[in-house]
């Protein structure tokens, strides 16, 4: 577990420094056919964490309300 925070951590500092450094055309290009881009890549991570963060909330506020 502890090497999982120490990998995510690494990639929260390097992967805002990555992206700064690339322009729009790298970020947006495909590395090969039927790949997504940075971009994309981004996207759906951004996507995915709105929509965990969504339903914790919505699990917590159940969980309130039936002990609260």
């Amino acid at each position: 577990m502890e090497n999982m925070m120490k990998s995510l951590n690494h990639w929260i500092r390097i992967l805002p420094e990555e992206f700064n450094g690339m322009t729009e055309f790298e970020i947006a290009s495909l590395s090969l056919p039927n790949k997504w881009s940075e971009k994309e890549i981004l996207g759906h991570l951004c996507d995915s964490a709105i929509n965990n963060i969504s339903k914790k909330v919505r699990s917590l506020r159940g969980w309130l309300k039936a002990y609260f």
